[in-house]
């Protein structure tokens, strides 16, 4: 039963990571799970977990800070033990929403250039 609800409180933290990731901080998600006292400072959020631990995010966290500042927030200072394998899922989420993003980009290069070429490299490009 204790691993059941482990697999869903990691389940529930990789996808709160990775909407802050690319969102930002969702003070209203936070407070639906029970999480108090709520402060903002222009793109930082402050806020006191269930477990009673302060904690803060911000706009330019990565996926893996954001995830312990969750976990210690939401579990505890036990969070590894607790959710053996948030890291691990935040990581594979990471890096399917990164391969996502770079296959969504167009496939056709753009075009390149004239070739900027130094004054003391001309001698190098003469014919001989």
């Amino acid at each position: 039963m204790l691993l059941l609800e482990a697999d869903a409180q990691c389940r529930r933290l990789t996808e709160l990571t990775m909407q802050f990731w690319q969102h930002g901080p969702d003070a209203e998600a936070l407070t639906r799970l029970g999480w108090t006292q709520v402060d903002t400072f222009g793109g930082q959020l402050s806020i006191t977990g269930p477990s009673g631990i302060r904690t803060a995010f911000y706009l330019g966290l990565d996926p893996i800070a954001i995830a312990v500042s969750l976990a210690m927030g939401h579990v505890g200072m036990l969070w590894p033990s607790a959710v053996p394998g948030l890291l691990k899922a935040v990581d594979l989420a990471w890096k399917k929403s990164r391969a996502e993003a770079r296959d969504a980009q167009p496939a056709v290069p753009e075009a390149i250039s004239e070739p900027v070429v130094m004054p003391g490299q001309l001698a190098l490009f003469k014919e001989a």
